[in-house]
């Protein structure tokens, strides 16, 4: 028999999200007054709905977490645990946004991207069936997996 899986959904109103004293470990306090210590946040959906559907994770041993319940969304959260949590996610998710693309060239069956990142200019490359496959007809891109060039 398969085990039913439940989520349990947290209220983010009234939620205080914090960093312990001289460490870089989170806390998290919950409304009903329960208290997580060694927290870390994960996005169930980080292209489709990064500030929706945000599961809280507590260390239960060194390499394992546990999943304390989700927010399916960040709306109503006090400002100061939304900016801890979303430093978080910043810290997590490494997701730079191309803001303008200089030239793309094909060579050897790679693509080559020159590029303007919010984080900067980069060159990047992909191979060229996977570049292909990441364009979509609405002048949309979502481009992962790629390696920086020197």
């Amino acid at each position: 028999m398969t085990p039913q899986l439940s989520i349990r959904w947290l209220d983010p109103t009234g939620v205080v999200i914090e960093r312990l004293p001289d460490s870089v470990l989170v806390r998290i306090r919950l409304p009903n007054g329960e208290v997580y210590e060694d927290v870390q946040f994960a996005r169930a959906f980080p292209l489709s709905h990064a500030n929706e559907y945000i599961s809280v994770l507590r260390r239960e041993e060194r390499d394992k977490f546990v999943e304390v319940g989700m927010f399916r969304t960040l709306e109503g959260m006090p400002e100061a645990a939304r900016r801890i949590l979303e430093e978080e996610l910043d810290r997590r998710y490494f997701t730079p946004v191309i803001e303008k693309i200089y030239s793309l060239t094909e060579e050897y069956g790679q693509h080559r991207w020159d590029v303007l990142t919010d984080r900067g200019r980069r060159v990047l490359t992909r191979w060229s069936g996977a570049t292909r496959r990441a364009l979509s007809s609405r002048g949309r891109a979502c481009v992962g997996a790629m390696s920086p060039t020197a």
